[in-house]
């Protein structure tokens, strides 16, 4: 697991999530996983989701970049057509990216995101930027809506601030 994995999944241990069930990929062994509306093939498994009778269903893709630049091959179609189809079907999709080593943390919903990208290539095509818009800097979230999260360190690894994603989810104050 990468860094940005185990952060995630240090902010969703603080919550009790019994009316969640919580699902993440295993590259090494990934499950299949299907239902009545939605399938996912063992190599397109997302990197985690969230799904309850009782709240609210969630898909997130885990991505980070140890610069201030993210290139957009690194969501391949497939990933983008997995958030696209849960966001139908099932709930609510997000790509969740860590720059600089945790320095910026953004959650930004699929649509945003596609949005994102056509702003970009617009801009390369039209000449206002350099490039031919195949990537995008932190400063270009300002032209996007996104959440931005908070990350603290715990001795070595790092704990994402997930409450909002989690209504109604008791905190588990732990003892250490």
């Amino acid at each position: 697991m990468n860094k940005l994995e185990i952060a995630f999944d240090n902010g969703c241990e603080k919550y009790n999530l019994e009316d969640y069930y919580f699902i993440y990929n295993q590259p090494d062994t990934p499950p299949a996983f299907s239902s009545k509306k939605i399938r996912f093939k063992p190599t397109q498994l997302p990197d985690r989701l969230l799904l309850s009778k009782i709240h609210h269903n969630y898909l997130i893709e885990l991505k980070q970049t140890k610069g201030s630049r993210f290139d957009f091959h690194r969501i391949p179609l497939h990933q983008i057509r997995s958030l696209l189809d849960f966001e139908r079907k099932a709930g609510t999709s997000y790509i969740l990216f860590s720059f600089n080593e945790f320095e910026k943390i953004v959650l930004v919903h699929i649509t945003h995101f596609l949005k994102l990208q056509r702003i970009v290539k617009k801009e390369a095509y039209n000449g206002e930027r350099r490039g031919k818009g195949k990537s995008f800097n932190v400063n270009d979230l300002e032209k996007i809506k996104y959440k931005s999260l908070k990350a603290t360190l715990l001795r070595k690894n790092y704990e994402l601030e997930l409450g909002f994603l989690l209504p109604n989810q008791m905190v588990i104050s732990s003892f250490i």
